[in-house]
């Protein structure tokens, strides 16, 4: 199928890691991908930030390989569960296997929540794949993208060392 990202369809770059943040505008993407580029690593890291799967046809055989995927949801807004649960089925079974990432937003707020926490987790279970949630209060707004950043790319180091050593 020609939507589906495709999860091996590229030789991987030496050195270098480009990460996929999937979530609608507004959601805090482009200032978690800034704290994700800020962060003292040893390897090029690449973020990218789309709204919504499939990717565009015309770039595709200029774009890099996505060696991690992070889907981002804020649960005050149903628009974001929704556009996540559709775009998630574009992605290669292969990218399921420690590849992709759930961020959710607005966990800690019940009152102005849209989405059920059981639903999130639900999506979460049916796709095998761990949840990262948080606060984005303004006291703790650096430290709260720093911490992001630093896990996804923990998990994409772990990821890598797995896939080499098999």
């Amino acid at each position: 199928m020609a939507g589906i990202l495709k999860a091996y369809n590229k030789v991987p770059a030496l050195n270098t890691a480009t990460v996929l943040l999937v979530g609608v505008e507004g959601i805090g993407k482009h200032k978690l991908a800034n704290a994700m580029l800020d962060l003292n690593i040893t390897f090029n890291l690449h973020v990218r930030t789309t709204t919504s799967l499939p990717l565009p046809e015309e770039n595709a055989e200029t774009r890099p390989r996505i060696d991690l995927v992070v889907f981002m949801i804020d649960m005050s807004k149903k628009n974001s569960f929704a556009m996540v649960e559709n775009c998630v089925k574009l992605l290669d079974i292969n990218y399921f296997l420690g590849r992709v990432n759930f961020v959710i937003t607005h966990a800690d707020k019940p009152h102005s929540q849209n989405v059920t926490l059981p639903a999130v987790l639900g999506l979460c279970d049916t796709y095998d794949s761990p949840m990262v949630w948080g606060s984005t209060e303004v006291s703790f707004f650096f430290y709260y993208y720093y911490l992001f950043g630093n896990h996804f790319l923990n998990v994409y180091v772990l990821c890598f060392l797995i896939w080499i050593l098999l």
